[in-house]
């Protein structure tokens, strides 16, 4: 069986026992049958699936991983007072989903202050 995932290099567990990274060169031996498969790395949703590996047969999974969001707001004095991201092309919103990342953003109402904001899970 060959395990591959986008991002490589996520951690990969069979029937809960962990297996290592996901590598696309690396081949492992495995009797045929059901088996439970998970798939973690952070910043990364986790995948849970099962898999049938069928006798006789190289068996390929490939499983591309989500990246999490989080949401953010920003409470701006004066609460009217309007934000913007400038590294990223959607408008902010209360709540926007970022990704794990560095961003500048820019308060403005009176006068524009830049404020730097990391995500990070």
């Amino acid at each position: 069986m060959i395990i591959k995932s986008t991002p490589e290099r996520a951690r990969w567990y069979i029937n809960g026992g962990y297996q290592g990274e996901t590598d696309a060169t690396k081949k492992i031996r495995i009797e045929p049958g059901k088996y439970n498969v998970k798939i973690n790395k952070m910043g990364y949703q986790d995948f849970t699936g099962e898999v049938i590996i069928k006798a006789d047969e190289i068996s390929e999974i490939s499983i591309p991983l989500r990246v999490i969001q989080y949401g953010l707001t920003v409470n701006t004095t004066p609460s009217d007072a309007k934000v913007a991201i400038m590294n990223i092309k959607p408008r902010y919103y209360d709540g926007i989903k970022l990704k794990p990342g560095n961003y500048r953003a820019v308060q403005s109402k009176y006068y524009n202050k830049l404020i730097y904001v990391q995500v990070s899970c």
